[in-house]
């Protein structure tokens, strides 16, 4: 976490528009959905796409890794909430089995919704 010491708390708004804009751009969202979602220019858009297309691979490995973090973080807690945790008596494997298919159903859900959302968009 950058707790201010190294960047001003309005620069730290700044990097995280622009890590936005760079992954909504690579979900392939329009610039006048990425502008009203973000509250950003079309310009500062276009900025960040020419870093994505023509920069160092630096911005992309950014997005996959905070990709990554936030897979682990939703995995973690699709697993703390879940209602099927190991109830006594039964073995490890059962219970994670019934956890592995839960995130499952979660994530094809939240699949359908995100299609479900982009056709409304266009």
């Amino acid at each position: 976490m950058i707790d201010g010491s190294l960047l001003t708390s309005t620069e730290v708004r700044m990097l995280s528009k622009r890590l936005q804009i760079a992954d909504m751009i690579a979900k392939g969202y329009k610039y006048e959905d990425i502008q009203n979602f973000v509250h950003v220019t079309g310009q500062t858009i276009s900025a960040v796409n020419a870093k994505l297309e023509y920069g160092n691979d630096g911005l992309i490995k950014i997005l996959k890794k905070l990709e990554k973090i936030d897979q682990k973080r939703q995995d973690k807690l699709e697993g703390k909430r879940s209602i099927l945790a190991q109830p006594p008596g039964l073995g490890r494997s059962v219970s994670n089995i019934a956890v592995s298919e839960v995130g499952k159903l979660v994530r094809h859900h939240q699949k359908v919704e995100s299609i479900l959302k982009s056709k409304e968009k266009v």
